[in-house]
C-alpha cells in the first residue's frame, strides 16, 4: 500500500498533538471540597483497563463520609491517603471515594493510552467547551470513516 492509502487517526482522537498527557475535566460532585488538581500528577504502576491511580502531592481529605454513588470512565476521585483514581472504561460502576473532577468525554479514548509513570496534566473547561471538543471529534470521526470507506 503507497503512503498516500494510509490513513491515519486524527491527532485530537489518538491523543496525539494535544499537549501530551493534558486531559480536559469538568468540576464533579465534590470539587468544593478540594483545592484545584496538582498541574502535574504521574501515572503509577497501578494502572489497568479499570483504572489508573494517580500519584502526586496528596490532597486533603475532608473527615467527612460517603454513600456509594454512581460513577463512571473518567471519574476521578480522591482516596483516604489523599492521591488520584482515574476511572477507565472497565471500572466500576458505583464508588464511595470523593469525586474531584470528570475528564470531558472527547478525552475518554485517551485514558487507555497512558502508561506507567507518563505524566499527566489537567486544563479545566466549560460545559460548552467540553459539548464543542465532543461535536468536533464527532465530526472527525465520521469524515475518518468515510475516508475508509473510500478506500
Amino acid at each position: 500500500m503507497g503512503s498516500s492509502m494510509l490513513l491515519r487517526l486524527p491527532l485530537s482522537v489518538s491523543g496525539r498533538g494535544l499537549g501530551g498527557g493534558v486531559l480536559r475535566l469538568l468540576p464533579a460532585a465534590h470539587s468544593d471540597w478540594f483545592p484545584p488538581l496538582a498541574v502535574h500528577l504521574r501515572v503509577s504502576t497501578a494502572a489497568d483497563r479499570m483504572g489508573a491511580r494517580l500519584v502526586g502531592p496528596p490532597l486533603p481529605v475532608p473527615a467527612r463520609e460517603l454513600v456509594s454513588e454512581p460513577v463512571c470512565p473518567g471519574t476521578i476521585q480522591v482516596t483516604r491517603d489523599g492521591q488520584c483514581i482515574i476511572l477507565g472504561v472497565d471500572g466500576q460502576t458505583i464508588g464511595g471515594y470523593p469525586k474531584i473532577a470528570q475528564v470531558i468525554a472527547a478525552d475518554l479514548p485517551r485514558l487507555g493510552q497512558f502508561r506507567p509513570n507518563d505524566e499527566v496534566s489537567f486544563a479545566y473547561v466549560s460545559i460548552e467547551e467540553a459539548e464543542l471538543a465532543l461535536c468536533e471529534q464527532a465530526g472527525m470521526l465520521r469524515r475518518w470513516a468515510a475516508r475508509l470507506a473510500a478506500s
